[in-house]
C-alpha cells in the first residue's frame, strides 16, 4: 500500500490493478500477436469508471493530472504497464489528450468532448506531427506540412505509426508552423499549436 495517498486514490489504483491482473494480462499476448488495439480493455476501463482519469471532476471525470494529482495517474498507468505495455501507451495517449483538452479547449468543446469520454467511453489519442526533413535518398516522405491560411491551417502529411489510430474516435495532432525542429529552435513564446 502507498501510505501517502488518500483512501479514495489508493482505491483507484487497486481497482485498475485488479482489472489489469484479472482481465488485461490474459489478453495482452493476443493483442501483441494480432497487432491490434486493446478494445476490450478500454471497454472494461469505461465500465469501471476509469476511462476519464484526467477529465476534471466538474465534467464527471476523476480529476487527476498535472494540476491536481499526477502521482495517482502515474501509479494507475504503472499498473497497466505491468501487464501490457502497449495498453499502457494507448491509455497514456488517451490521458494526455485529456490534459490538452482541459488546458486548451473552450467551454463548449470541453462540455462536448468530456461528455463523450465520460458517458460514451470515447477514446482519444495525442499525436506529434512535427514536420520532418527528408533524408537524402529516402523514397517516402514522412512528417507533416502546415500551411497557414485565412481560415486557420491546412495540415497534410503521413506518420509511420499513430498510437490508437484503429479505435480512437478523436485525436489531437500537435504540429508547428516553423517547420522541422521548429518547436525546439524557435525563440521566446512564438511557437503555435493548433488542434
Amino acid at each position: 500500500m502507498i501510505f501517502n495517498l488518500t483512501l479514495n486514490k489508493q482505491t483507484l489504483i487497486e481497482r485498475i490493478s485488479q482489472l489489469a491482473r484479472d482481465k488485461f494480462a490474459s489478453r495482452a499476448a493476443g493483442y501483441d500477436h494480432n497487432a491490434s488495439f486493446p478494445k476490450e480493455d478500454f471497454e472494461d476501463l469505461f465500465q469501471a469508471g476509469l476511462n476519464a482519469p484526467v477529465v476534471p471532476t466538474e465534467y464527471g471525470g476523476l480529476g487527476l493530472g498535472h494540476d491536481s494529482d499526477i502521482f495517482t495517474l502515474w501509479m494507475m498507468t504503472k499498473e497497466l504497464a505491468k501487464v501490457d505495455l502497449s495498453l499502457a501507451r494507448c491509455w497514456e495517449g488517451h490521458a494526455n489528450a485529456q490534459v490538452l483538452l482541459a488546458a486548451m479547449a473552450n467551454e463548449s468543446q470541453k462540455k462536448c468532448w468530456f461528455e463523450g469520454i465520460v458517458q460514451r467511453g470515447e477514446k482519444w489519442a495525442a499525436w506529434s506531427g512535427e514536420p520532418q526533413s527528408q533524408i537524402p535518398g529516402q523514397k517516402a516522405s514522412f512528417g507533416t506540412s502546415v500551411q497557414v491560411v485565412d481560415e486557420g491551417y491546412i495540415i497534410d502529411g503521413t506518420k509511420v505509426f499513430a498510437t490508437s489510430a484503429p479505435e480512437a474516435q478523436w485525436a489531437i495532432l500537435l504540429v508547428n508552423t516553423a517547420g522541422p525542429g521548429g518547436a525546439r529552435h524557435r525563440n521566446g513564446h512564438q511557437h503555435q499549436c493548433c488542434y
